[in-house]
């Protein structure tokens, strides 16, 4: 069985299916609440203590993040090999470049979704999550 944190900041509704989900995967998985107004050196901290536990198989941040702490930088915190989202820079550049490297969920989703309704010629992708998760959905269409 696999080993994991999410920590997430506000979505529990998200964070109740997810843990449904992963639960029913067979997905060992544990949640680090954290408060709002914990520091961006507090934040980091958690990371890299998550990062050099043996183990944490993969870490996902919940996003987004509050204002006074900078998504950059937490999602470079994250080790590229336990970065479950693969925001990492590390992991975006590999995605990028076609390197073997974890495709997230929801590109990959995306990409199943057109295998299975046949719309191979789309032209625009929109994502309100995230601009990052836009930019690995035109990568993987």
């Amino acid at each position: 069985m696999q080993k994991g944190y999410i920590i997430e900041k506000q979505s529990d509704l998200w964070l109740t299916y997810h843990s449904e989900s992963i639960f029913v995967a067979g997905i060992e998985s544990r949640t680090l609440k954290v408060p709002p107004n914990i520091t961006h050196n507090e934040l980091v901290d958690h990371i890299q203590f998550l990062n050099g536990d043996s183990h944490v198989d993969g870490i996902l941040v919940q996003l987004p993040l509050p204002k006074h702490i900078t998504e950059r930088a937490i999602c470079n915190a994250i080790a590229p090999h336990k970065d479950v989202d693969g925001f990492n820079i590390v992991n975006v550049g590999r995605f990028c470049l076609d390197m073997n490297t974890l495709i997230p969920c929801t590109p990959l989703g995306v990409q199943e979704l057109i295998k299975r309704t046949g719309l191979y010629n789309c032209k625009n992708v929109h994502s309100d999550y995230a601009n990052i998760i836009t930019e690995k959905i035109k990568y993987v269409i």
